[in-house]
């Protein structure tokens, strides 16, 4: 099944060689899915890799944010330094949106997110995919089981094809029907110069 995501041309023009990749690109992104969501929702943001917080303070100018909560794994100021993931498990969630803009792959947050109690039934999620850099391009155990692929086969593909990590990406993505998530609106982006990927999810839970 191909996870339903839509890509512009107008997504796909732009990129920024700097160390926040394709700051503008991701900045579209996300504006393109908080504008019709902060309508209806508050807008209650876990931005679970801050860096320097460029997007989010460029997008509080921008929207309604009702509350903001920022971590890194690094000391950065504004941001409490903590394992996101460890937090989107362990702690009760408040968030109606949660930015996981992680350089390697996200999913052990994405997975803990869709396993955690959701204050409302819609919450928006964007998600960064990085590739190619270092030890960041090799798949990981989260992945090859969302695909049903033993985990200890990691070691051994290193580096996956393009063929072979679109499919485990859906695969991943997927998994939100498992725990009774629906989509109602995707977006993917990927900028023209970088083996990286940026998806923004509006996600439906039925919590009755």
């Amino acid at each position: 099944m191909r996870f339903p995501t839509r890509s512009t041309s107008s997504m796909t023009a732009r990129s920024a060689k700097t160390d926040n990749h394709s700051l503008t690109l991701k900045l579209d992104l996300r504006r393109q899915l908080l504008a019709p969501f902060s309508a209806a929702h508050p807008l209650r943001v876990l931005d679970c890799c801050a860096g320097h917080g460029r997007l989010w303070a460029a997008l509080r100018g921008e929207f309604p944010v009702a509350s903001y909560l920022a971590f890194d794994l690094q000391r950065r100021p504004g941001a409490l330094r903590c394992d996101s993931a460890r937090w989107l498990h362990d702690v009760p969630l408040t968030a109606t949106v949660v930015d996981i803009d992680t350089y390697g792959e996200p999913w052990r947050h994405y997975f803990a997110l869709l396993s955690a109690s959701w204050p409302q039934p819609d919450m928006l999620i964007f998600l960064t995919l990085g590739r190619g850099l270092g030890n960041m391009g090799a798949v990981s155990a989260e992945s090859l089981a969302a695909a049903g692929i033993p985990p200890k086969w990691s070691p051994l593909m290193p580096r996956a094809s393009d063929v072979l990590r679109d499919l485990l990406n859906t695969a991943c993505l997927s998994l939100c029907h498992a725990h009774g998530a629906q989509v109602v609106q995707s977006l993917r982006a990927k900028p023209h110069d970088a083996a990286t990927l940026y998806f923004g999810l509006w996600l439906r839970k039925d919590l009755s």
